[in-house]
C-alpha cells in the first residue's frame, strides 16, 4: 500500500504520551481505488447480477448494486493496517510495534492508529551482573529412588485375601451422598490407597484402610471449606462401600535379572546403577542449565529500566489469549467451563495475562538491547543451515512453509539464543566482548575492542584472530 502521488491524505499526530502517539488519518478517494478493486474481485464471484454471467459484471455494476461501503468492508481488515503503516512512514515515526487501528467513519474513510514508540531501555551496569551456580550432585539415595520407581513400573497386581492396606488396589462399589444429593454411584470402581489421600474425596483411602474383601462399610467424610469443588466444600458426605477385591503390588527383585529386563543392554545390576546415575546426572545438569538461564534473565530484567508503550503489552495479551483459546479448542473445553474449573473470572484471567505479557515484553526488549550492546549478529550461513534442517524435517505431504518467513523466524531465534548464551557468560564472570567467531560476525563498534585484545595475544593467535 502506498498513498498515490495525487493523494491529499490528511494525517494529524497527537502528542506523545506514555511512549505512544495517535495518528488521525483521513484517506482520499484515489487511495481507496486499489482496495475497491480488491473488494470487487472478491465479491463479483459471489454476486448474481441479472444480465451478467457470475463473475463477469464490471465493477461499476457491482459497486452500484452492493454499495461502495460493502466493497470496502470486504477488505477493511487489511486496508487499515496497511494505511496505518504508510502513515507512520510518512510521519517518520520510529514505531516499536504494530499499531492499534480503529475505524471512525466510512465517508470519508477515517481511522485512528495508536502507535507504540520504540521502547526506551537502560540495561544499567549489566556487565557486573553475577548469578551463583548451583552444583549438580547425584547421591546413592537418588539412584535407589529411581530404581524403586522402575521396580514399581515393572510390578504386577495380585489378589490377596486380607484387609486393605496403604498401597493396595481395591475394586469396590460405592455410593456417596450429601443428604439427598448423590455425589457418587459406581460399580466395580478401582481405587489406589495412598497416604497423601490423592483422590477426589479427601481421607477416602484412610477410611478404606482395614476393610477386608466382601465386607460392607459406611462412614462420613468432612469435606474441607477450601475444597476445590465449591459445590461440596464444607459439607459432610456419607459413604456406603462394598469391598469386592483387594490386590497388592508384587515387585520384582532388584537383581541382575531385573537389570537385564530393563531392555537397554545392561548385563547386571551394577551396570544398571551406573546407567541410572548417568541419566540422573544428565537430567540434573539440564535442570540446572534451565534454572541458571532463568535466573540470569531475571537478573538482567531486574537491573534494567524500561519505558514500554501499553499497546505493545496489549498485543502480547491478545497473543496469549489466542494461544489459550486454541489449546482449549483442541481439548474440546469451553472457555467459561475452564474458568469455573480454576475458580477464576474473565477479568482475573485477563489481569494475570496482562502481567505475564508485560513480563514477556520486558524480557524480549532487554534481551534485544543486550544483543545490540554486545554487537551480536547471525551470519547468513548460520541461518541457511538451520532453515535447511527445518525444511528437511518438515512433512513432505503437507504444504511446505514459506522459506522467507522461515528465514526471518530462524534469524530471530538464533539471535536470541546467541544473546542468551552471552548473558550466561556475563553472569558467570566470563566478561569481555564476544568474539566474531562466537557471534557469527562482528560490528564496527566491537572491532576496535577485539583488535586490542588480539594484540595482547601471542603472535600466532594474533594472526589467527585477524
Amino acid at each position: 500500500f502506498a498513498f498515490s502521488q495525487e493523494s491529499s491524505v490528511k494525517i494529524t499526530q497527537s502528542e506523545i504520551v506514555d511512549m505512544q502517539t495517535v495518528l488521525h488519518v483521513e484517506l482520499q478517494e484515489e487511495d481507496l481505488d486499489p482496495y475497491l478493486n480488491m473488494g470487487y474481485r472478491r465479491l463479483v464471484q459471489q454476486t448474481s447480477i441479472p444480465g451478467f454471467r457470475k463473475g463477469k459484471a464490471p465493477r461499476r455494476i457491482i459497486e452500484g448494486f452492493l454499495g461502495r461501503e460493502r466493497l470496502l468492508s470486504e477488505v477493511i481488515d487489511s486496508m487499515l493496517p496497511e494505511a496505518a503503516s504508510r502513515a507512520i512512514e510518512d510521519q517518520q515515526i520510529e514505531a516499536g510495534g504494530a499499531p492499534n487501528s480503529e475505524l471512525l467513519d466510512m465517508a470519508p474513510v477515517t481511522f485512528e492508529a495508536t502507535v507504540p514508540l520504540k521502547p526506551q531501555v537502560d540495561l544499567g551496569p549489566y556487565t557486573e551482573l553475577m548469578v551463583p551456580e548451583e552444583g549438580v550432585e547425584v547421591t546413592d539415595e537418588d539412584v535407589q529412588a529411581r530404581l524403586e520407581e522402575m521396580r514399581n513400573g515393572m510390578g504386577s497386581w495380585e489378589p490377596v485375601d486380607r484387609p486393605l492396606q496403604m498401597g493396595d488396589l481395591v475394586t469396590m462399589d460405592a455410593v456417596s451422598k450429601i443428604e439427598d444429593r448423590v455425589l457418587l454411584d459406581v460399580k466395580d470402581q478401582s481405587h489406589l490407597l495412598q497416604e497423601d489421600g490423592s483422590s477426589y474425596f479427601p481421607d477416602l483411602s484412610q477410611h478404606l484402610e482395614g476393610i477386608p474383601p466382601g465386607e460392607d462399610r459406611e462412614f462420613d467424610i468432612q469435606i474441607p471449606g477450601d475444597f476445590h469443588d465449591d459445590s461440596v466444600a464444607g459439607e459432610e458426605a456419607h459413604f456406603s462401600v462394598t469391598v469386592k477385591e483387594v490386590k497388592e503390588r508384587i515387585l520384582p527383585d532388584l537383581d541382575d535379572e531385573f537389570a537385564k529386563g530393563v531392555g537397554r543392554g545392561y548385563q547386571d545390576l551394577a551396570e544398571l546403577r551406573e546407567g541410572v546415575a548417568a541419566d540422573l546426572r544428565t537430567e540434573a545438569e539440564g535442570a540446572e542449565t534451565g534454572r541458571y538461564r532463568e535466573a540470569a534473565m531475571t537478573a538482567l530484567v531486574d537491573g534494567t529500566s524500561f519505558e514500554v508503550a501499553e499497546v505493545i503489552v496489549e498485543h502480547e495479551v491478545k497473543h496469549l489469549q489466542q494461544q489459550q483459546l486454541t489449546l482449549l479448542s483442541r481439548l474440546n473445553i469451553r472457555p467459561d467451563d475452564y474458568l469455573r474449573s480454576i475458580n477464576s473470572t474473565e477479568d482475573e484471567m485477563r489481569l494475570s495475562m496482562h502481567n505475564d505479557a508485560e513480563e514477556r515484553v520486558k524480557r524480549a526488549v532487554a534481551l534485544e538491547e543486550l544483543g545490540r550492546a554486545e554487537g551480536i549478529s547471525v551470519s547468513d550461513d548460520e541461518v541457511e543451515q538451520r532453515v535447511q534442517e527445518i525444511l528437511s524435517e518438515s512433512d513432505s505431504r503437507r504444504r511446505q512453509p514459506d522459506k522467507e518467513s522461515v528465514r526471518r523466524s530462524v534469524s530471530q531465534v538464533l539471535l536470541a539464543e546467541k544473546t542468551m548464551d552471552r548473558l550466561v557468560a556475563i553472569t558467570k564472570g566470563q566478561g569481555g566482548a564476544a568474539s566474531a567467531q562466537e557471534e557469527g560476525g562482528q560490528t564496527e563498534d566491537t572491532q576496535d575492542t577485539q583488535d586490542d585484545e588480539s594484540e595482547r595475544d601471542e603472535g600466532e593467535a594474533s594472526d589467527k584472530q585477524a
